[in-house]
């Protein structure tokens, strides 16, 4: 009897692009039908409340810019070569219990002593790493129990790293979970967002900035 050849779910080789969107898609899906009502996601609580609705409704749309499956491949990629550097383990799963919420997270890359984040960006718009990501990271180095961290940025214009060596405290998670906030980053967030067109508070942000100038 002949042995059935297994493909990769939602791989078909005929248009690769949009294979990959829909394995993504399809990956989203399960993660969201499994998570529970006390859980919450890491990048969460570092970006507008309103977008965890909008991720139900409408979960294809975060990952189907050029830019972000160009991100994507390249994050795989160097997240491959830290790997095998046998110093790292990538990929990590984290969570841990605060306030009645599971907060749970995936980290970059662990080592013993440190926590790495990549993030791949169109260009700099500063030369600093962004609030978001410290605070992402910083949440990380909370969870993991470490003290040592590294914002690792790699874009068309150059590359760039920023130690991060400040956990966050407890007393700042819990005003995080106080002070839910849509936008969270009112000078940028709508701007980048995907769900801008279909988010009535986006909508208002985006014209209330535009009169302040």
């Amino acid at each position: 009897m002949n042995e059935v050849e297994v493909k990769p779910k939602a791989f078909h080789g005929e248009t690769l692009i949009a294979d990959y969107l829909l394995q993504k898609h399809q990956e989203t899906l399960e993660k969201l039908s499994m998570k529970k009502e006390n859980e919450i996601w890491v990048h969460e609580l570092c970006e507008c409340s309103l977008k965890r609705e909008w991720r139900r409704k409408l979960p294809w749309l975060e990952s189907s810019s050029p830019q972000m499956i160009i991100g994507d491949f390249l994050h795989r990629g160097f997240l491959s070569w830290l790997k095998e550097s046998g110093f790292y383990e990538v990929e990590v799963e984290l969570q841990r219990a605060f306030n009645g919420y599971l907060i749970k997270g995936r980290a970059d890359a662990i080592s013993d002593e440190e926590v790495l984040e990549l993030k791949y960006m169109g260009g700099f718009r500063e030369r600093r790493p962004l609030e978001h990501h410290v605070l992402q990271l910083r949440i990380y180095l909370w969870m993991a129990e470490k003290y040592k961290g590294r914002l690792v940025y790699m874009t068309p214009d150059g590359f760039a790293e920023y130690p991060i060596n400040d956990p966050i405290s407890e007393m700042e998670l819990a005003e995080l979970f106080e002070t839910q906030k849509s936008p969270r980053w009112q000078e940028w967030e709508c701007s980048y967002c995907p769900y801008k067109n279909w988010c009535g508070e986006a909508v208002f942000h985006r014209e209330t900035s535009g009169r302040r100038r």
